[in-house]
């Protein structure tokens, strides 16, 4: 099943702790924040800056 463009996966992780997956609306409804977090936390200099257990995310690759 092909998901509508703007609909990429991303993959949660608290630590190296493999936390959920799914797309930045379904993460940020069963997590409590906002799609546009979701988003930010899968950017380079979000995951640069070393700041405890805190949660990363990581966009995945669509297939083609």
């Amino acid at each position: 099943m092909a998901r509508p463009k703007g609909n990429a996966l991303y993959s949660l992780y608290r630590g190296d702790d493999f936390v959920d997956v799914g797309t930045a609306e379904e993460l940020a409804t069963r997590h409590g924040i906002k799609e546009s977090s979701i988003v930010h936390m899968s950017t380079p200099s979000y995951h640069r800056r070393k700041v405890g257990d805190r949660l990363l995310a990581y966009k995945l690759e669509e297939e083609r």
